[in-house]
């Protein structure tokens, strides 16, 4: 194979995998090869590959430095490039025109030479100017100058295939109303959003929730979140710092600071408090700032243990640091800008207050929430425990075999369904009164009446998985089990409750339901297997509730009783995600990290024995990330590199890839560069 076709292929395997450092750093590996080596002809694509790589992998001021060799190759070399490169080049000329707003040590005049510069080239090559006209109407908003001129110039320049698509279009009008105050025409304008790409309709939803927050609205500020977190939820949606700022504005302000403190504890990591995006973080720390000053009450109340803010330990010691920071950012960009627009925002975060309305309980129902967090998070990150294989591998008693949690129907990270309304799970004993489905939604009237435990399990077997009658219909087919006496299909059908509990976004509901169906699987003598599959399950749940101890008493004592060895690794594996994400809670308990540390190793080493090399793969990361988070330097790159070998063999390349980030920072971080490349360049290579 020559050798253009070689770099060219390798180019293309990196470009199929998900953005993130690990694509950024192959990518960047193949252009400084085709720079040195040749040939040159692809040296085009493959940095407006390392361009995009950088932009949509949180390193837009990386993709400057590319852009600017891609741009001056099309001066030098138009014989190169065809119709289709133009047209990837001028996309890219938005990502990193756009970009430049981010960063406050661009300066204002920086910015406008380069967007001059589009203009020019973009009249030259024949494209609309609505591109550039949108970037000059978002400096307006973002500095405080008058965006009308700069709103009507966009709004009169066609569109073209190289401006954004109409969902982009209609979330910046919704942004320009809400900017000037014309907040019923935003939100009517925001509620016509029908259009799906990789920001939208998300971005309007969020545009919408800050309207219904000025508008005084709790519930439908609240709603609007729900919605716009259904649609972060799906896997090609670009999530960013400020969205999760304004969620913890809109809940805390909206009378559940607590539900607000859990979501923001359960996802945050040291980089969100001092992001590589400036704006962005600014963002998020303004939404901290003011739904944490719209609570003067609760600022003597204990902080959460977040990464980046150890030295908060009051919820007033959060604020003054977050404050501070924001302060910082919008004194750097307001110096940049020539206005004093950012520090306004931000003190007009800081006298944010208390959104009156109905109760938080029943802001929730109306919102379909009450969970905690964008699925997992924390050690369930990889999708192990909570998604892979989640589900009992068989059911016992004359219910069915479903599995409650299979991967490949209702994973604990699932992106969100529309909200059902089913009823309260029950209390968590055997024998205790069942709750009733009354006020749930559904099951329909066909079933409403069944007291049949199969038929009423069909039933809800036949449901899609984002039926809001789904959650109710288990709970339905429980009871009745229940009620039968056959307490292992009853608590297999709490499980599956659980599930869809959980997909709905109802997770308080589903950490009770976890609890009540564990624990009639145990008293129905359920094979074993089922039962640490569904505490599997059940453990994310439990952390993002806060509410470890039944979870932590039935884990151990199960432990104590496992004599199969798959079973005691399911519930070694679950202890030790529980240990990793909430280590003060299980500290209590005389469960630390390096206990964390054996729990996984064994696990590992016992999927691996038993030929569960999925489970064996991400048993293996939680290992190697407990291992590097402890120091353990040698151990960690060598666990990582086990990993990465069974991802490879088992051909799952997404996973594979995130894994390789993490390696190649820890390498990056010991100055072991060289080893790195080698990580990164792998990830071109055929997976045999």
């Amino acid at each position: 194979m020559s050798s253009s076709a070689s770099a060219l292929e390798r180019l293309r395997r990196i470009d199929s995998l998900p953005y993130g450092p690990a694509r950024a750093a192959a990518t960047e590996l193949i252009v400084r090869e085709v720079e040195e080596h040749g040939p040159r002809e692809i040296l085009f694509e493959a940095l407006l590959s390392l361009v995009a790589a950088h932009t949509f992998s949180g390193g837009e001021d990386l993709a400057f430095a590319p852009f600017s060799r891609a741009l001056r190759l099309w001066d030098e070399a138009p014989e190169l490039f065809d119709e289709q490169d133009a047209l990837t080049l001028f996309w890219a000329f938005k990502w990193v025109a756009d970009a430049t707003r981010s960063f406050p040590q661009i300066y204002r005049a920086q910015a406008d030479a380069l967007l001059d510069d589009m203009e020019r080239r973009y009249r030259l090559a024949g494209y609309s100017l609505a591109a550039v006209e949108k970037i000059r109407l978002g400096w307006r908003l973002h500095t405080g100058e008058d965006p009308r001129e700069a709103l009507q110039h966009w709004l009169t320049a066609a569109r073209d295939g190289s401006t954004d698509c109409a969902a982009c279009d209609l979330s910046t009008r919704v942004r320009a109303h809400l900017t000037l105050g014309e907040l019923e025409e935003g939100a009517q304008l925001a509620h016509t959003q029908i259009g799906r790409c990789n920001r939208e309709p998300a971005g309007t939803f969020f545009a919408l929730a800050e309207i219904e927050l000025q508008r005084g609205d709790a519930r439908a500020a609240r709603e609007a979140v729900q919605q716009a977190r259904r649609e972060v939820k799906r896997e090609d949606v670009d999530s960013c710092g400020a969205w999760r700022g304004l969620e913890f504005e809109v809940l805390a302000r909206t009378g559940d600071l607590d539900l607000g403190l859990r979501r923001l504890a359960a996802g945050l990591s040291a980089a969100d408090l001092a992001g590589e995006d400036p704006l962005d973080t600014l963002g998020f720390l303004r939404g901290l700032c003011a739904g944490l000053a719209a609570n003067p009450e609760r600022l003597g109340d204990p902080a959460p243990s977040l990464p980046g803010a150890e030295g908060a330990a009051t919820l007033g010691d959060l604020l003054e640091l977050v404050r501070r920071r924001a302060a910082d950012l919008a004194a750097q960009f307001d110096r940049r800008n020539g206005t004093a627009h950012q520090s306004e925002r931000l003190a007009e975060a800081l006298a944010a207050t208390a959104i009156a309305g109905a109760s938080p309980a029943e802001l929730r129902e109306g919102a379909g929430e009450s969970g905690v967090a964008d699925g997992a998070g924390g050690a369930w990150a990889d999708g192990a425990g909570a998604g892979a294989d989640a589900g009992p591998a068989e059911a016992g008693g004359s219910i069915g075999t479903s599995a409650a949690g299979d991967a490949a129907d209702a994973p604990l990270d699932a992106r969100a369904a529309p909200a059902a309304s089913a009823a309260e799970a029950s209390p968590s004993a055997p024998g205790a009164e069942a709750p009733s489905v009354a006020s749930a939604a559904g099951p329909s009237a066909a079933v409403a009446d069944q007291d049949d435990p199969q038929a009423l399990w069909q039933y809800a077997e036949s449901l899609r998985i984002d039926d809001p009658e789904r959650p109710a219909a288990y709970l339905a087919a429980a009871r009745a089990a229940e009620s039968a006496g056959l307490l292992d299909d009853a608590g297999l059908a709490y499980a599956e409750h659980a599930q869809a509990a959980v997909f709905a976004e109802q997770e308080a509901r589903a950490h009770r339901a976890f609890e009540r169906g564990v624990r009639l699987l145990i008293a129905g003598d359920a094979p074993s297997g089922m039962v640490a599959q569904v505490i599997s399950a059940w453990a994310p749940i439990a952390v993002l509730e806060g509410s470890l101890s039944a979870i932590l008493e039935i884990l151990q004592e199960r432990m104590g009783q496992a004599e199969d060895p798959l079973e005691r690794a399911r519930l070694a594996d679950a202890l030790a995600r529980l240990i990793a994400s909430a280590p003060e809670a299980t500290a209590q308990q005389g469960l630390d990290r390096s206990t964390a540390i054996a729990l996984a190793e064994e696990a590992a080493g016992a999927f691996e024995t038993a030929g569960s090399l999925d489970l064996a793969a991400h048993a293996g990361w939680l290992l190697a990330r407990l291992q590097r988070d402890e120091g353990l330097a040698a151990e960690a790159t060598a666990s990582y590199r086990t990993v990465l070998a069974a991802f490879g063999s088992l051909r799952e390349r997404e996973n594979r890839a995130e894994a390789a980030g993490e390696l190649i920072a820890h390498l990056r971080d010991l100055g072991e560069s060289l080893a790195a490349d080698e990580v990164a360049r792998s990830l071109g290579e055929r997976l045999r």
